[in-house]
Order: structure tokens, then sequence, then C-alpha cells
């Protein structure tokens, strides 16, 4: 299921995805993803991952 598929189907309210990382920079599929899908960014945020 995709996240913002289903905000746009309204099978869900709200959906976290990511929008980069810091590897790579901006997630590319994300940013095109949101151009097809209607949706609102109420709010962004930074997750820190620790991989060992």
């Amino acid at each position: 299921m995709n996240v913002l598929n289903s905000l746009s189907d309204k099978k869900i309210d709200v959906g976290i995805f990511a929008m980069e990382n810091a590897q790579g920079g901006v997630v590319i599929e994300s940013v095109e993803a949101l151009a097809e899908n209607k949706c609102k960014i109420v709010d962004m945020f930074y997750v820190e991952i620790s991989q060992n």
C-alpha cells in the first residue's frame, strides 16, 4: 500500500514517508509521488537512524 495513494483515496487521514536521507539526499521517488497525488504537507521532522 502506498501512503500517498491511500491519502488521495481518503483511506487514511495522515501518513509518514521519507523525503530525504543523509547519504542520498532527496528521495526522487517521493518528490515524483507528491507531484502525482493531491496531499498537503502539514509537518516535517528528522529521525536519526543508527546502524551497527
